[in-house]
């Protein structure tokens, strides 16, 4: 999966730049710069003061399709098993697209019933009708894009691209994916759609600073299991000189976490922090400028367990709310990729994660 970047600074010194995007087989796992059957947009924000967009795209100039919608509201969840009934409850309604069409909406308005949490948009059929309607299949369809666009209290707002799934290989446009395993859900299994990546790897973190100074944040999706589930990731840490430590993150379906532990019980480790950074790592850095450290770090799912099972290796994706020195610009930034993990699927409810 290719790193992509988007920050609220004007980008517009790259506008002349030719970049041509990566092209790659389907079926494998995803990079985010080709068009899609399946987008999952990592946060939207209902609450308080915020505002989220959320934007999705038909590519296709012949074919219409139905945009299906599904809000995940995590709002209700909490780190342990069994989490509230109604933790990461599904609320879904879709949007047709004609050839060339695109949708933009606002979340609040477009679902005031969930909180906060993650969005999966993924193509559904249309049904031979006037007016079309929505038929009963997930299908084929790599033709969506999208982005959104997320503002918060005291901050700038933040540009995400969603995480790109395409259909499997095997299968051909407007047919239907739930094929392999045939169980009503949208399975990462390299069949049905892309595989999810195994490790996410995350270039660069600033050193964090104590609250009440502005804390990146890493927001986690459990894609193994589902909402009764809690997924334990393991995280490792280095700094600008190679020093390695360890972490564990362990969160129900969806989590928004600070780096640092030092002044929020909430969050993920004290080895984020500029002050344990500084007393081994490089002070030649161009970061050190401003007495700021970096480092990099990544994540891998180790077992998801419910009351009744657990399962090893879950897949899980990520972004990274970056921010420097407790300024209000943030970046929103996807991680690389590395292996494939065939252990995802979109949303199972039950106790044993099927």
């Amino acid at each position: 999966m290719r790193k992509t970047l988007i920050t609220t600074v004007a980008l517009a010194c790259f506008a002349g730049l030719g970049l041509v995007p990566n092209v790659r087989a389907q079926g494998t796992v995803n990079n985010n710069d080709v068009p899609g059957s399946l987008l999952i947009y990592p946060l939207f924000d209902n609450t308080r003061g915020a505002l989220t967009f959320v934007t999705v795209t038909n590519t296709s100039s012949s074919a219409s399709i139905f945009a299906h919608f599904v809000y995940v509201n995590a709002a209700p969840c909490s780190n342990v098993v069994p989490p509230p009934f109604n933790c990461c409850a599904e609320q879904d309604h879709s949007r047709f697209l004609s050839p060339n069409d695109t949708v933009t909406v606002n979340t609040r308005f477009d679902n005031p019933n969930a909180a906060r949490g993650y969005i999966v948009i993924f193509a559904k059929s249309v049904a031979t009708t006037t007016p079309p309607q929505e038929g009963p299949n997930a299908v084929a369809f790599n033709h969506l894009i999208g982005t959104e666009w997320v503002f918060e209290p005291g901050q700038d707002a933040l540009n995400i691209n969603p995480f790109t799934f395409r259909s499997g290989p095997g299968i051909a446009e407007g047919q239907n994916t739930d094929i392999n395993p045939v169980n009503g859900k949208r399975d990462l299994n390299g069949i049905e759609y892309d595989l999810a990546p195994n490790i996410l790897d995350f270039p660069r973190f600033f050193g964090q600073f104590p609250f009440p100074t502005q804390q990146s944040e890493l927001i986690l999706i459990n894609l193994t299991g589902g909402a009764q589930f809690l997924a334990n990731a393991d995280l490792l840490i280095y700094d600008n000189n190679e020093n390695q430590s360890s972490a564990q993150v362990s969160f129900v379906c969806w989590a928004r976490l600070p780096l640092s532990a030092t002044s929020n019980p909430n969050g993920i480790s004290s080895f984020f922090d500029n002050s344990y950074l500084a007393a081994t790592s490089s002070l030649t850095e161009a970061s050190q400028t401003y007495g700021v450290i970096s480092g990099w770090f990544n994540v891998n799912g180790a077992n998801a367990n419910s009351t009744q099972t657990q399962l090893d290796d879950p897949a899980i994706l990520g972004v990274l709310l970056d921010t420097f020195v407790g300024a209000t610009p943030r970046t929103a930034e996807l991680p690389f990729g590395e292996g494939t993990n065939a252990n995802g699927r979109f949303l199972s409810h039950s106790l044993m994660g099927n």
